[in-house]
């Protein structure tokens, strides 16, 4: 990763060792220090989080030729969301709206794909119901009314009626 960019603490040190009249900046051009040691711990977080992935990710390979396809698919969406989250944060912190960024389309995509995937694994374990579709199809046929049916039960009411009295 990239080092940090010095802190005002350090600039301030670097210019006392200059040659000449000592000049201060404006206050405007400098950046206020809780959000300067909010940076710097961002990125000493980032550094801790690159350091923890470098070997998940230089292991990843091998064990992705162990992974069934539905499980090879589900953990490469999962780093590319998890990649693309993060550029989202980066664009956050440059000042960009990543709402009107492409960003936001690309992460749709990646998350249709993962609700996809775990419809099929949900499936595959067999925790979706599925339909019985005679069932359904009786269902729907009785509760439709029907013109020629309708007379007819009436009809035989009425034949069942006159019987019994």
């Amino acid at each position: 990763m990239a080092s940090c960019p010095p802190t005002k603490k350090a600039r301030k040190a670097g210019k006392e060792g200059e040659e000449g009249p000592k000049v201060e900046e404006e206050d405007e051009d400098e950046v206020p220090e809780e959000i300067e040691d909010q940076c710097s711990d961002c990125h000493q977080s980032l550094a801790k989080l690159e350091k923890l992935l470098k070997p998940v990710l230089a292991e990843a390979r091998p064990s992705h030729d162990k992974l069934s396809h539905l499980e090879n698919a589900s953990l490469t969406l999962t780093l590319c969301y998890t990649i693309n989250s993060l550029f989202w944060v980066y664009l956050t912190t440059q000042g960009i709206n990543p709402k009107t960024h492409g960003i936001k389309h690309e992460l749709e995509r990646v998350q249709k794909y993962m609700n996809q995937a775990n419809i099929i694994n949900e499936r595959l374990k067999g925790e979706v119901p599925r339909v019985d579709e005679g069932a359904a199809k009786r269902f729907v046929k009785n509760a439709l009314w029907d013109e020629e049916s309708s007379s007819s039960k009436s009809r035989k009411r009425k034949q069942t009626e006159d019987k019994n009295q």
